[in-house]
């Protein structure tokens, strides 16, 4: 455990103390004294809303990707294997797994793990975990880790490179003039001084441009690493299924849950209703573990349906539905 928390403590520092050796290299200043120079005179800044937004955008984008690196191979070199067993999802986005080793244990609500399946073939099989030794964590599918997913943080830090030297130049630049110590004098703008100090290492402004331009198409000429299996989130049966579960079989399934597809709109605008809904339904005749399945419908060919589906779930009302020939299930009518 104590492995565990100097990892995820390394993981929240090595940012701050990146950036810390970035402005003492470049700008003769430390982190402390720039934090301290901001709180002072933030207000008196013309472009202060525009830094506090690139703050935090820089920030956050390299916290996550230098976690995303640290977990990635910390988990390679010091993770352990455990199987998880999937029975379904309770709710668009949480995933229900059981212990493999040992299914009398109380499930795991995952989040995000896998979109609600539609069908019985998805059910029961086992996945493989990655996890940190001595930990109840349930850590991370195997698949997910490749060096080709390693490959593609470097690739997203290599791209925005630029925009987090522009924004650490904003936050810096003002703080070594006031300090006297950087060459500059005080009347060179902000962004000719940028300029001058990418030109010290024979950095012009175009190849400033023109560099995450490159880094974008690179992919494209590289060889691939990615793994292949990364998609296969699930290898093997840990239960049989039910021999009941077959084509045209009816079943009476208890509904527990309902939402509707909504695509977020990343603008001010309204966010887009699909008109696609999905009742998720509680199995568990004839099953030794509960399980749920979705049933996905057009709510304009069944327009009434969401009303019942929702007083059904109110009332814990069961519903007939039919096992169709992929093993997945329609309402009967």
């Amino acid at each position: 455990m104590i492995y565990v928390y100097l990892k995820d403590t390394l993981s929240i520092l090595l940012p701050f103390v990146l950036i810390h050796l970035f402005l003492q290299h470049f700008y003769q200043t430390s982190l402390f004294s720039v934090v301290i120079w901001w709180f002072k005179y933030f207000f008196k800044m013309d472009y202060k809303e525009v830094v506090l937004i690139g703050v935090f955008f820089t920030f956050f984008a390299l916290w996550a990707s230098i976690g995303s690196i640290i977990q990635s191979v910390s988990l390679v070199f010091h993770g352990e294997q455990h199987e998880m067993v999937y029975v379904g999802n309770t709710s668009e986005n949480v995933s229900m797994l059981y212990h493999a080793k040992d299914l009398t244990l109380p499930p795991i609500k995952e989040y995000n793990f896998t979109p609600p399946t539609t069908s019985f073939n998805n059910i029961f099989h086992k996945t493989t975990f990655l996890r940190d030794k001595d930990t109840h964590r349930i850590g991370a599918p195997k698949s997910q880790f490749s060096w080709g997913s390693l490959l593609q943080v470097i690739w997203v830090m290599l791209i925005l490179a630029p925009i987090f030297l522009a924004v650490l130049h904003a936050l810096a630049y003002p703080v070594s003039i006031k300090a006297e110590t950087m060459d500059f004098y005080p009347d060179i703008p902000l962004g000719d001084a940028f300029t001058v100090l990418l030109q010290e290492y024979g950095i012009t402004p175009l190849k400033f441009i023109f560099f995450p331009i490159v880094i974008i198409f690179l992919p494209l000429i590289l060889p691939s690493f990615s793994n292949n299996e990364v998609t296969k989130f699930r290898a093997n049966r840990a239960i049989s299924l039910p021999m009941e579960i077959t084509p045209n079989y009816l079943i009476n399934a208890l509904p527990v849950n309902y939402f509707r597809e909504i695509i977020d709109n990343i603008s001010n605008g309204p966010d887009t209703d699909t008109g696609m809904r999905s009742i998720i339904f509680k199995f568990d005749q004839g099953f030794k573990i509960p399980v749920y399945v979705s049933y996905k419908y057009d709510s304009k060919k069944y327009p009434d349906l969401e009303k019942l589906a929702v007083n059904n779930i109110k009332h814990g009302i069961p519903m007939k539905v039919k096992i169709t020939l992929d093993l997945g299930i329609e309402l009967v009518k």
